[in-house]
């Protein structure tokens, strides 16, 4: 091996051993590697043609079942499914309700319908989530980044009792 040759060799050894020391440097973590982002079906009644085992009737049950990162492709209709989830966000006492109870990196998107899956139309597929004014349409908490899209936020509740305003999100 020629003195060139090994230069090379040492200096890439280096750099190996100076990321590899950043990487297990106290206080950093190592991110789990994130499989391809999974594409979920939400549809009234569970009505999605073509959405196999990835179609669900509620947004929550889409939202309980997605990894983060996952994509989550709601069809027309409006949906009203509130349910009340423990606080996690800033004390662990006390619940919310909600339509939506998002605690992780997502992306929801509204203007389907049940046979194209593939292009939104929201004025002609209006997606809405409705909560009747029993509570807030959706809570978002933690440190997360949600990309929510082509959906009608309406009839939320952020007065009474333990609320903090924000009816729609």
């Amino acid at each position: 091996m020629n003195h060139k040759s090994a230069l090379v060799i040492v200096g890439a050894l280096s750099g190996l051993l100076v990321a590899l020391a950043l990487l297990l440097a106290p206080g950093r973590s190592i991110a789990p590697v994130q499989a391809d982002p999974i594409v979920r079906y939400v549809a009234p009644a569970g009505s999605c043609a073509g959405g196999g085992p990835s179609c669900y009737s509620t947004i929550q049950d889409a939202v309980d079942a997605a990894n983060p990162g996952d994509e989550i492709r709601i069809a027309t209709g409006v949906y009203t499914d509130v349910n009340v989830r423990p606080r996690m966000d800033i004390t662990t006492t006390g619940f919310f309700t909600q339509v939506v109870y998002l605690s992780k990196t997502l992306t929801l998107r509204g203007g389907y319908t049940t046979t194209n899956w593939i292009t939104p139309d929201l004025a002609a597929n209006p997606t809405v989530l409705d909560a009747q004014e029993q509570g807030r349409v959706m809570y978002i908490t933690g440190d997360i980044s949600a990309t929510v899209e082509g959906l009608r936020l309406t009839r939320g509740n952020g007065s009474g009792p333990g609320f903090y305003g924000g009816g729609g999100i």
